[in-house]
């Protein structure tokens, strides 16, 4: 799967998980194959990099260190972050603010991502529908998908890049998914300063476009105007979605979908034993364990649907 099927696919279940989102009465389905979801568009031509002047006359690339930020050699990265979807039309419903927790190292790429299924929100397979915590993990070239309600653990091995290994969560943005890339391709550029919460940041934005050229996403990343580390930003996508009347399907119109996100912990732990826990999904003596290959082909769907 290339990274632009990725965004695609990506685009596709975000828009349907709106539409499910704002018509609950109709209760209508999102259902995708359970083949973990990579954010980007590397065959977009990469965006100019912005230059910023420090004081004494050096320069610094704003992208480059805040990728740093985010993986710094030794250290094991904290964060925790809400992220808030925004009514964009008349009437139109979205869920509650999600907050989620992700622990990330780099050289070897590891990371551990938790997420608590909102009340309002079902997820489900061909196993049936969960709530609640939701974890995933990954280290070795092993991707793990841990059920609580369930206490089940999906094991899936066989990843020979790491950046493969995606988290298929309810959050639509998170910056180990959507902006790593992102800055590691130097697909973001640098705005200059602005101020968020009477902190000074440097705004990085990026766009991009579907192959198709009907779907575009827009990214804005705020990190800290001193030491780069992330505060805040927001995701932006528009896309097509089918128009009907009373006689049926009427054409397309664009919709656009926006979610702030807000980076309410960021803290830097030591990559040492002491702390490995922190990327491991913690299961119990009953935990019931299934095993497959990302070669494997796809055995089960991931469905989500707004509640009643």
């Amino acid at each position: 799967m290339t990274d632009r099927r990725s965004y695609e696919e990506y685009l596709d279940e975000f828009g349907e998980r709106l539409t499910a989102v704002a018509a609950r009465r109709r209760r209508r389905l999102v259902t995708r194959p359970a083949v973990l979801i990579a954010i980007g568009a590397s065959a977009v031509a990469a965006a100019t990099i912005g230059v910023a002047v420090v004081p004494g006359g050096g320069q610094l690339d704003p992208v480059a260190r805040a990728s740093e930020a985010l993986a710094p050699s030794g250290t094991i990265i904290h964060m925790k972050l809400t992220s808030t979807m925004v009514a964009t039309e008349r009437n139109m419903k979205v869920p509650d603010p999600q907050t989620v927790e992700l622990w990330s190292a780099a050289d070897p790429a590891r990371w551990r991502y938790v997420q608590v299924i909102a009340d309002d929100v079902k997820v489900g397979d061909d196993e049936g529908f969960f709530q609640g915590r939701e974890e995933f993990a990954f280290a070795n070239g092993v991707q793990e998908d841990y059920i609580a309600q369930r206490d089940q653990l999906k094991v899936t091995t066989g990843f020979r890049d790491p950046n493969a290994s995606r988290v298929p969560g309810l959050m639509p943005i998170d910056p180990e998914r959507d902006i790593r890339p992102l800055l590691q391709r130097g697909e973001l550029r640098d705005e200059g300063e602005a101020t968020v919460d009477g902190r000074r940041v440097h705004r990085l934005v990026g766009e991009t476009t579907s192959e198709n050229g009907r779907s575009t996403r827009r990214v804005v990343y705020d990190v800290d105007a001193e030491t780069f580390e992330p505060v805040a930003g927001e995701l932006e996508l528009t896309f097509p979605v089918p128009r009907r009347d009373g006689a049926g399907l009427a054409g397309v119109r664009d919709v656009v979908a926006k979610t702030l996100f807000h980076v309410d912990v960021y803290e830097r732990l030591p990559d040492d034993a002491e702390h490995a826990d922190v990327l491991r999904i913690k299961t119990t003596a009953k935990t019931r364990v299934t095993t497959r290959s990302v070669d494997d082909p796809p055995t089960t769907s991931r469905t989500t649907t707004a509640a009643p």
